[in-house]
């Protein structure tokens, strides 16, 4: 719930990639870059909200903005000198991320090949993390594609026909599918 604003109709529309912002945001921050970055991606499986990426610095900005005021807010009420400056510090650390967050980085993009069951997302998933800024990097896998290329679920087998020239090339040309569970987006 945002500043009670979900009981006006008028004015309750909040990007839903705002909420799980704050717990991505987090675990980077407290050095957690692994779940940060699991957390993203399982989101993204389940949404398939990749156009929302392009908003992430702004509510990664904002998220960390608000832990830096509800710290100030704390080190004002602290109990002593030194309780007060620790939360003075990490207030100033989530300030400096807000600020870095914001700043433009180029893109990346990273392919990872091999054979079926060699270990490619795997190591994918161990390197994203370290890939970029907050949040890492996003994990597109060829199996979610000819899966959603299909309408199969992505826990389900693929059959002989999954893997098919017919899907592998319109899998090329085909812009809804990302590999990104049940995403219709491109990125």
């Amino acid at each position: 719930m945002f500043d009670a604003i979900e009981s006006n109709d008028d004015i309750a529309c909040v990007d839903l990639l705002y909420d799980p912002v704050f717990p991505v945001m987090d675990l980077w921050h407290h050095g957690v870059r692994d779940l940060s970055n699991v957390l993203l991606n399982h989101y993204l499986g389940q949404t398939g909200d990749v156009d929302g990426m392009a908003t992430m610095p702004i509510f990664f900005g904002c998220r960390a903005g608000v832990r830096a005021m509800v710290l100030g807010f704390a080190a004002s009420a602290a109990e002593s000198e030194t309780a007060h400056l620790e939360r003075i510090k990490a207030a100033r650390g989530y300030l400096a991320a807000a600020r870095a967050l914001t700043e433009p980085e180029s893109a990346r993009l990273v392919a990872v090949g091999g054979l079926s069951g060699s270990g490619k997302s795997t190591f994918a998933y161990r390197l994203v993390p370290h890939l970029g800024r907050m949040p890492g990097a996003v994990v597109l896998r060829s199996d979610m594609i000819r899966k959603e290329l299909m309408d199969v679920a992505p826990g389900m087998r693929l059959g002989p026909d999954g893997y098919s020239p017919e899907i592998s090339t319109r899998g090329l040309r085909d812009d809804r599918p990302t590999g990104i569970g049940g995403a219709r987006k491109r990125l």
